[in-house]
């Protein structure tokens, strides 16, 4: 009964195909060394968890009385199940102005000095300050778990995915601090008569 099911489901599209390209794809099918896909599956079991935060901004000073947006990324060699932050609510000196602003936390990879690892904007900040200085960012704790997968293995129908099914086999608990940043706030330039003449005030 499932071979029959398997053969109506397949019928048509071998139905559309040359001889040739039939031979090839069982060819493929057969030949294809199978004990890589096992290798990958044990290896990523036995994968160090690697688990770090970073601090960025969108300058390398500030200006008094501007402003600019600092993001916390977090970075792992393995997908991201979960992640909590210790403590929940970040606490800044007094003179420094914050507003936090939420990210969807939509986890991507990219290419980091460490290889391919999973990226997720954590939090994006709004900060300022009204005077000289420096912003110095509190330190606080993140808990993550992270997923291991293996391919599930699904026989004949497999054979014809483009991405093979996975499955979460393990979380692994992971724990990191964000880096110790400071951003330097730096009076505003003064401007030469020039500039000023190309603003419209008048020069006394």
């Amino acid at each position: 009964m499932l071979l029959q099911t398997i053969w109506n489901l397949t019928r048509g599209m071998f139905e559309r195909m040359t001889l040739a390209k039939v031979a090839l794809l069982i060819t493929l099918f057969y030949c294809f060394p199978k004990d890589q896909s096992i290798y990958a599956q044990r290896a990523s079991t036995k994968k160090k968890a690697d688990f770090y935060a970073e601090i960025s901004s969108q300058r390398d000073s500030l200006v008094v009385g501007d402003s600019c947006l600092v993001s916390v990324i977090l970075y792992a060699n393995l997908p991201f199940e979960s992640v909590e932050q210790k403590p929940r609510n970040v606490i800044f000196p007094k003179d420094v102005r914050v507003t936090p602003i939420q990210t969807d936390r939509t986890q991507q990879q990219v290419r980091t000095a460490r290889g391919v690892y999973y990226a997720l904007v954590w939090q994006h900040y709004r900060v300022s300050r009204k005077d000289v200085g420096r912003i110095v960012w509190p330190e606080h704790q993140f808990t993550a778990e992270l997923g291991v997968y293996q391919a599930v293995d699904d026989g004949f129908l497999d054979f014809f995915s483009f991405a093979p099914s996975m499955r979460l086999v393990e979380k692994r608990k992971a724990i990191c601090k964000t880096p110790k940043y400071s951003l330097p706030v730096v009076e505003r330039p003064k401007r030469n008569t020039q500039e000023i003449l190309r603003s419209g005030r008048q020069v006394m």
